[in-house]
């Protein structure tokens, strides 16, 4: 009867070495993946005055580039080992408009928005851009406007599209070698 001794496994191969060098090789590979999704959803994104159709990717107007939806960042999480990619968040506390989601998800799913509007005339409505301290602007009229946002998604056709060309899967070919 052949007994192995806990000594004996050790002197086999280190555990903690190999495990560091896949947990480096996945945040690596993993990484590539959400950079090639990135890349391409920032790609399929056109700026443009027209409005985009219902069911193609959203037309982008805006030339800021911290706050448009060409910001598209990745992240990976190292204890769950899984990343997420999107773009960022474009409600935030200077926005008017108001939703139950963020704008982003509003376009990739659909859903509506409350446009807040203000008016001198009664007859001519603008969006509310700001809210000024000055006394004049509490006279004007205002309202909030409904709008129905047909979905335009842009990030599953994205991550479909890379599936297909297979970039998400090469990063993982040489992970694990023997």
């Amino acid at each position: 009867m052949t007994f192995v001794t806990y000594e004996m496994k050790q002197g086999f191969f280190d555990r903690e070495k190999i495990n560091r060098a896949v947990d480096r090789q996945t945040r690596i590979a993993m990484s590539r993946s959400l950079s090639y999704v990135r890349r391409t959803a920032r790609s399929g994104l056109r700026k443009r005055k027209r409005v985009s159709r219902p069911g193609q990717a959203p037309s982008v107007r805006s030339t800021d580039p911290n706050v448009s939806l060409k910001k598209i960042l990745f992240a990976y999480d190292q204890k769950t080992k899984s990343g997420v990619v999107g773009p960022v968040l474009l409600n935030g506390t200077k926005s008017v408009i108001r939703s139950n989601k963020p704008v982003p998800g509003v376009l990739e799913s659909g859903g509506t928005i409350q446009i807040p509007e203000e008016s001198w005339d009664g007859k001519t409505w603008t969006q509310t851009r700001r809210r000024r301290r000055n006394p004049a602007y509490a006279k004007k009229k205002k309202r909030t406007r409904r709008v129905s946002v047909d979905p335009r998604p842009f990030m599953l056709p994205t991550l479909e599209k890379e599936s297909e060309k297979g970039n998400l899967a090469s990063p993982w070919a040489n992970v694990v070698t023997g």
